[in-house]
C-alpha cells in the first residue's frame, strides 16, 4: 500500500459531509482508513476499510442516491474523472477491487428489483437450494479416518458459547495456551508445539446451523453479518448434520475449514480473513502430504493475500509479514522469481520489524544457493 502516496490520497477529519443525496456526482471514494456514515431517507449504516462510496452515481453521472459523512477521521482514495484512469493504470489491482463492489452492487439492485417484482405478484419464486457438506469440499478430496491423539487432551478444555445466528448453545473446545511448548518457528509464521497442533480446533461450528467461524472470533461479529448469514442459511441451508465427536477426526476438522470458508463467502469476510483460513489448509495439507491440494490451497491463500496487500492499511511490519507469507507460498508453487520478489520486498521495507527482515534475508539467501 505505499504506492497509494503516489496517487490520490485524501484525508477528511471527523463530521465532514463528502457528498449529500441529490448532489451531482462528481467523485467517488475508496476508504483506506476510518468510518463513513450512509444515510439515506430511511436507513443509516456505517462502512469502513475497504468500501466504495458514491461509485454507481458517478459512474453513470447520477445524483447520489444517499449521503455520506465522515464518523471518524478518514483517509480515501478520492477518484474524479481525471484520476480514476491514472489509478486503474497505476493501480490495476485496486481498479479490479473497485469494479469488483460496482458489479457487486449492480448485481444486489437487480436482486432487490426481483424481490420488489416478486412482493408485487411475479411468479418468479425464490428456489431453496439445500447443500450437502461434500459439496462445499474440493473434487476428488480425500475422506481422512485419523483422530485427534490423546496427547491433545492435557491441553483443551471447553466453553459453552450460544451461535450469534440462531442462539443455539453449545460447547466450544479451546486451547490452554499456557501448557503449549514450542518446537519450532517456521519461516512462515506457523509454529510447532510439541505433542498438539491448534489447527485442529481453529474453527468452531454450531451444531446447528452450521454457522462456523475462527473460535477466537466466534462471538464478536457484527449484525450486518448476522443478518446475512440468517437470510443466507435460510435460503440454501445445508442438508446434512455436523458435530464435532468427542475426539474429532481430521476429516471434520477439513470439513470445518470448509464451513468456515462458506461462512465468510456469505459474511463478506475481508481478503486478509480468507487469505489466513487458506494458509491453515495449506499447513493441514503439508501434514498429510496432499501435494495436489497444497498447491490448490496455496493459489487460494496467495491470491487473497495479494487482494490484502492492494485493498487494505498496514504497518509496515504487517506489509514484511504479509510479503514473507507471500515468498512463502510462491515457494510451494515453485514460483522462485515471485518469491524472490517478495522476499526483497519484506527486506527493503526501511521501518518494519528487524526480525522479519532477517528471516526475508534468509529466504533469498536459500533462493540464491540453489542458482
Amino acid at each position: 500500500m505505499s504506492q497509494l502516496t503516489a496517487i490520490h490520497v485524501a484525508e477528511f477529519p471527523k463530521d465532514t459531509v463528502l457528498f449529500s443525496k441529490g448532489e451531482q456526482a462528481s467523485t467517488m471514494y475508496f476508504v483506506l482508513s476510518g468510518k463513513i456514515e450512509i444515510r439515506t431517507d430511511t436507513q443509516q449504516m456505517s462502512v469502513s476499510t475497504g468500501a466504495v462510496i458514491g461509485d454507481l452515481a458517478f459512474l453513470n453521472e447520477w445524483p447520489h442516491t444517499y449521503g455520506a459523512r465522515c464518523e471518524t477521521d478518514v483517509r480515501a482514495l478520492q477518484l474524479d474523472g481525471k484520476t480514476i484512469l491514472d489509478v486503474f493504470k497505476k493501480q490495476p489491482r485496486i481498479g479490479y477491487y473497485v469494479m469488483k463492489e460496482v458489479a457487486a452492487k449492480a448485481a444486489g439492485m437487480i436482486n432487490e428489483t426481483k424481490a420488489a417484482l416478486k412482493e408485487e405478484g411475479a411468479s418468479e419464486a425464490e428456489a431453496t437450494i439445500p447443500v450437502s457438506l461434500n459439496q462445499l469440499l474440493p473434487e476428488g478430496h480425500p475422506v481422512f479416518t485419523d483422530r485427534a491423539p490423546e496427547t491433545h487432551d492435557n491441553f483443551l478444555f471447553t466453553k459453552d458459547v450460544d451461535c450469534p445466528v440462531c442462539k443455539t448453545s453449545f460447547q466450544g473446545t479451546r486451547i490452554r495456551v499456557s501448557r503449549l511448548m514450542v518446537q519450532e518457528h517456521k519461516p512462515d509464521f506457523r509454529t510447532i508445539y510439541s505433542d498438539f497442533d491448534p489447527l485442529w480446533y481453529y474453527v468452531w461450528v454450531c451444531p446447528n446451523c452450521l454457522f462456523a467461524y475462527p473460535a477466537r472470533q466466534y462471538s464478536k461479529i457484527s449484525r450486518n453479518m448476522v443478518h446475512r448469514a440468517k437470510r443466507e442459511l435460510e435460503r440454501n441451508p445445508i442438508t446434512d448434520s455436523f458435530k464435532f465427536d468427542e475426539r474429532r477426526t481430521l476429516h471434520q476438522v477439513f470439513l470445518s475449514y470448509y464451513l468456515a470458508l462458506r461462512t465468510y463467502e456469505i459474511t463478506e469476510a475481508t481478503p486478509q480473513q480468507w487469505g489466513n483460513m487458506w494458509l491453515r489448509l495449506v499447513w493441514l495439507y503439508e501434514d498429510n502430504e496432499c501435494t495436489e491440494l497444497i498447491k490448490y490451497a496455496a493459489e487460494q491463500a496467495l491470491k487473497y493475500f495479494d487482494e490484502a496487500m492492494s485493498t487494505t492499511w498496514r504497518s509496515e511490519a504487517g506489509d514484511q509479514k504479509l510479503y514473507v507469507i507471500m515468498g512463502e507460498l510462491c515457494l510451494r508453487l515453485d514460483r522462485n522469481e515471485e518469491a524472490f520478489r517478495y522476499f526483497r520486498n519484506a527486506a527493503t521495507i526501511q521501518h518494519g520489524d528487524e526480525r522479519y527482515r532477517r528471516t526475508a534475508v534468509d529466504r533469498i539467501h536459500d533462493l540464491r544457493s540453489k542458482d
